[in-house]
Parts: structure tokens; C-alpha cells; sequence
């Protein structure tokens, strides 16, 4: 591809212009105000960051060094880790998330085989990650991501955040799911460094006012209906920016759940981003 730069009487210089090969190799002179020309960014190599928000019940501990890919772990006796629940592993620059799908005594069974082997070091968390659940303003419940745990120095950038509801009840814009509109709302937001309120919703119609891409599912036969929404933080487009959440400065990216959210058959929430260092 050439580049050429054609002059205007006087010696001012004219739109830079490419000979940018047509689909059947000839060249074609355009400007550059006509096309986009690629560009690479140099990066890090990172880790991509695909986390359920979960609510952090209690820590617990490895009563031995877990094996790779491994789908079951030792946890100290006094875990109270139960069917159903995630349990969360951060350990250095590493981080693990997965769902139990059995508990024998202190065994404890994976749905994802361990994709590191963490030792009894790591910091190891109980939680759940199904947000439909009974909340106040004086009493909220919280669901989080974050890197907190990892090894100094570690921080997230978060794209995005998915949202699925399923209900029993049809929906739409006017509701939250297929509950009436809500009072207090969900919050999501940062705390860390500081907090930060990103937006408050209290139905369908303002998650996609704050977030776009929102869509209904219709019931199977024996199924539910269903609502999923994203919102998208970097982008020209978007917001401009990822959510930053840093180690060193204890970050989380927090959705709080401020109602009664319990007539919901469930209400998901999963950070997608990648991992960066200072």
C-alpha cells in the first residue's frame, strides 16, 4: 500500500491519500478521510476477567494444597460450604471461580476442574451468586467483583456487565422482571479508592434506558420468562472507559440489592474484562 502526499498551489498540503488495492488488486487512490486504517495497540498479555457478582458470605481455608485441574478440593472442617453455592480462589495473579455441585464432609465437588493449583495460602471465599434476595436500605445485600486477595500491583478493567432475570410472570418495560416497578432500586457501583454511583434502575425500561441492548425472552411451555441486558462501559460509544478496580486500593464493582427481590425466579449479574499491572 502507498502513501503520497499531493499539494495545493502555495505548497499546503492536501488530505494524505492511499493507494489502497480494490478487491480485485487494483489500486485505488482515497483519501484518508475516507477510510479507516487498522491500528495495533501494544499491551500487556493479560488474563481474561469472566466473574459472576457474588455475595461473600464467609472465607474459608484448604486443608491441602489443591491439584490442577482438579474438580474437587480439601477445605478445613467448618467451611459451611453447601450444594449450590461459588467458591472463589485468588492466589497471586490467578482467580477462580466456580459452582459446588457437591459436598462430602470436607470434600468438596466443582462444576470447573481447578485451573490453578492454589495452595492453603489462598484467599478463599463462600458466597452465592443468585440475586434474588431481600433487601433494604438499611440492610443491603451485596454482590461484588473484585481483585482484592490477588498479589500487589494487580488490577481489573471491566468492559462490561451482563444482566439475566427469569420470572414465572411475563414482563415488560414498566416492570422490574415480572415484579411491580421497585422502590429503592438496584445500584451498581464502585467502592475502593472511593465510591462511585454509576446508575440506579427500578425496571426493565430504565435498565435499558442506562444500558441499551435489552431484550425479552418468551416462555417455553414448562420454562419462564426471561430479560437480559448489557451495559458497556469503554468504547468511543459507550462510556468511554473501562471500570478500573485496583488491588492496592481494595476496588470492587458492587450491584446492591436494595428491595424485595424474592418473587424473581433468578437475577444474575457477570463482570467481563482482562487483567492488567501497574
Amino acid at each position: 500500500m502507498g502513501v503520497d502526499r499531493r499539494t495545493k498551489k502555495g505548497g499546503v498540503p492536501d488530505p494524505v491519500y492511499v493507494d489502497n488495492p480494490d478487491d480485485i488488486g487494483n489500486s485505488v487512490s482515497t483519501s484518508l478521510s475516507a477510510v479507516t486504517i487498522p491500528v495495533a495497540v501494544a499491551e500487556t498479555p493479560t488474563d481474561i476477567v469472566d466473574a459472576y457478582f457474588v455475595r461473600e458470605v464467609a472465607t474459608f481455608t484448604l486443608s491441602a494444597n489443591a491439584t490442577l485441574l482438579a474438580a474437587t478440593f480439601a477445605a478445613t472442617a467448618g467451611h459451611g460450604i453447601t450444594t449450590g453455592m461459588v467458591v472463589c480462589f485468588r492466589e497471586g495473579d490467578r482467580f477462580y471461580q466456580g459452582e459446588v455441585t457437591n459436598v462430602s464432609t470436607n470434600t468438596i465437588t466443582v462444576d470447573s476442574p481447578l485451573d490453578f493449583a492454589f495452595t492453603t495460602a489462598c484467599a478463599a471465599i463462600r458466597g452465592t451468586y443468585n440475586a434474588n434476595l431481600n433487601g433494604t436500605q438499611a440492610n443491603p445485600i451485596i454482590f461484588r467483583v473484585t481483585p482484592v486477595g490477588m498479589q500487589a500491583g494487580i488490577i481489573w478493567h471491566i468492559n462490561r456487565i451482563i444482566i439475566t432475570m427469569t420470572d414465572a410472570s411475563a414482563m415488560d418495560d414498566a416492570m422490574f422482571g415480572g415484579l411491580t416497578a421497585l422502590t429503592n432500586g438496584v445500584l451498581v457501583r464502585t467502592t475502593g479508592s472511593h465510591v462511585n454511583n454509576l446508575f440506579n434502575v427500578k425496571s426493565n425500561g430504565e435498565f435499558a434506558l442506562r444500558a441499551y441492548d435489552a431484550s425479552y425472552a418468551s416462555k417455553a411451555p414448562s420454562g419462564s420468562y426471561g430479560f437480559r441486558v448489557r451495559s458497556s462501559f469503554n468504547g468511543a460509544d459507550k462510556r468511554g472507559t473501562p471500570v478500573r478496580l485496583a488491588v492496592d486500593s481494595a476496588d470492587s464493582l458492587e450491584v446492591v440489592i436494595q428491595d424485595n427481590l424474592t418473587g424473581l425466579v433468578s437475577f444474575n449479574i457477570v463482570a467481563q474484562g482482562h487483567r492488567v499491572y501497574a
